[in-house]
């Protein structure tokens, strides 16, 4: 309390133990009553330290219309008490005369910003691929890193979340959910208001082409001092691209063998745009573009190395092998993304082919008859 008729002199008095004290401490029901009786004057009274979980008198930023400006005034400004002979008093119980005045605090709030991340494919520079007839094509499968719209995130109360008046009030029990998050066009998902305490996140769609996570992000918001009205918690995060794996077998129709030096060729069902790009938005890949080749090993594998986004594939044969007849099989493959499937950091797909071994047939006949000749030894000798 400062004695503004002394220039701004701290009022120093004597408390009930008898030791000075210029710094009044308000009790368990809020008040704080003066030792001692103060002389006629004026006076203005100073919040030096709030409650635990409130702003100080006189900090933090008052914007928005959540105020009128008499609030305003009652949380800015010190307060100040004339003592004269005209001054209205109420008197207590015992007859006593007292002045009673009110100071308000505003509670500390958290706000809770969460950034997404996640690679996106754009049209940088890419590997190249051989074609059918042998030229090299330009594929780009370039990913950046950007911000990533419709994730969705539930906000849970890692502890009780207790009212800060010291009342015991629980606002929020334990793991109880306290809303749900889903991050704009900019990656962005906000929560403003919140208690002070600790809570987690937990993802509940991890937003199209990403594997979701299953770790839960830790979030704290606990005020430093009573001097800032709202207390940031900034949290980013990355989730994994989902990948694609392309694999065939080819094996000999008749006894199952593998083949091995079988060509297949990778092919784009459907035009493929870049999600980033500058200017005009053009198909990245065309329906129908050759993609990638590829040979089956010795144990008729073959598995695609393309770090292919989602989307719409078929697999054909290019190239058979001799002694089998070339597989006109087209394998369409739908990898599209799916919701149901965000778990997987890999979807896998994968298709056998099999070749029909060709046959020669000799027939021995009577040059002048064309009849059958039987008992005819014949040999198969390489043409070298």
């Amino acid at each position: 309390i400062t004695d503004t008729n002394k220039k701004g002199t701290l009022v120093t008095q004597k408390d009930a133990e008898g030791k000075e004290v210029d710094t009044f401490v308000t009790d368990k029901d809020g008040y704080v009553i003066t030792p001692e009786k103060l002389s006629a004057g004026t006076y203005e009274i100073r919040e030096v330290k709030a409650p635990e979980g409130y702003v100080r008198q006189g900090y933090g930023s008052l914007t928005g219309s959540e105020y009128t400006e008499e609030q305003k005034k009652q949380l800015q400004d010190p307060i100040q008490i004339t003592i004269a002979s005209d001054t209205e008093y109420k008197v207590d119980a015992q007859g006593n005369p007292y002045l009673e005045v009110e100071q308000y605090d505003r509670e500390i709030k958290g706000k809770l910003t969460l950034t997404k991340f996640g690679e996106k494919l754009t049209d940088g520079s890419g590997p190249r691929m051989r074609t059918e007839s042998g030229e090299e094509s330009s594929v780009t499968w370039s990913y950046q890193k950007s911000r990533v719209e419709g994730a969705k995130f539930e906000l849970y109360a890692k502890e009780e979340i207790l009212a800060p008046y010291g009342s015991g009030t629980v606002l929020y029990q334990k793991d109880a959910l306290v809303d749900t998050l889903t991050t704009d066009e900019s990656g962005i998902a906000e929560k403003a208001d919140l208690p002070l305490g600790s809570y987690y996140l937990k993802e509940v769609t991890a937003g199209t082409h990403y594997v979701r996570m299953t770790d839960p992000i830790d979030v704290t918001l606990k005020a430093e001092d009573d001097m800032a009205a709202v207390v940031y918690a900034d949290k980013e995060v990355t989730n994994d691209r989902q990948k694609l794996s392309i694999s065939l077998v080819k094996q000999d129709a008749v006894s199952k063998k593998p083949l091995e030096g079988v060509e297949f060729g990778l092919y784009a069902k459907e035009d493929i745009y870049p999600e980033l790009f500058g200017g005009e938005k053009k198909a990245l890949i065309q329906k129908d573009a050759l993609i990638e080749t590829g040979r089956t090993d010795k144990d008729g594998k073959l598995t695609f190395q393309s770090d292919l986004p989602h989307g719409k594939y078929y697999v054909k044969e290019v190239k058979s092998i001799p002694g089998y007849v070339a597989n006109a099989e087209m394998w369409d493959i739908d990898a599209t993304y799916d919701p149901a499937n965000q778990d997987a950091s890999v979807l896998s797909y994968t298709h056998t082919f099999e070749n029909q071994p060709t046959e020669t047939r000799i027939t021995k006949r009577d040059a002048a008859t064309g009849k059958e000749l039987e008992g005819a030894k014949l040999q198969v000798l390489d043409a070298k």
